[in-house]
């Protein structure tokens, strides 16, 4: 019986770290290649891009508020929930705002537009 006690625990760290060791054989790699997806995938093609006045006048309000400033689309709804514009802002969803756009901001403004961006005016 003391033998067999003796016996077990060699018997199993035996079969233990035969299932532990690492193979020979040398596994495939994959290549970044092979893991990322292709470009063409991720960015949208010109025609997913553009976006209609017809689209932008469906974003009409302070809540969903969508304009075209400059042939650009802007989805500026984020901003209107920050609060920290004049309220008259709400006018410029929906339409092409270029004209109101150009007379009421500075260059300043115009910096903060790429963060809204969502596509072009068709």
């Amino acid at each position: 019986m003391n033998k067999t006690i003796a016996i077990l625990p060699v018997l199993f760290l035996t079969v233990f770290l035969s299932g532990c060791g690492q193979s020979t054989e040398p596994t495939p790699e994959t290549t970044p290649e092979e893991t990322q997806t292709p470009i063409e995938e991720v960015l949208p093609t010109e025609k997913d891009n553009s976006i209609s006045l017809s689209d932008i006048q469906k974003h009409n309000t302070k809540e969903d508020c969508w304009t075209a400033i400059d042939g650009k689309v802007y989805d500026i709804s984020p901003y209107i929930a920050l609060g920290v514009h004049k309220p008259v802002i709400v006018k410029g969803c929906g339409i092409d705002s270029s004209a109101m756009f150009a007379r009421d901001h500075g260059e300043s403004d115009r910096m903060l537009l790429p963060d809204y961006y969502i596509g072009e005016l068709k």
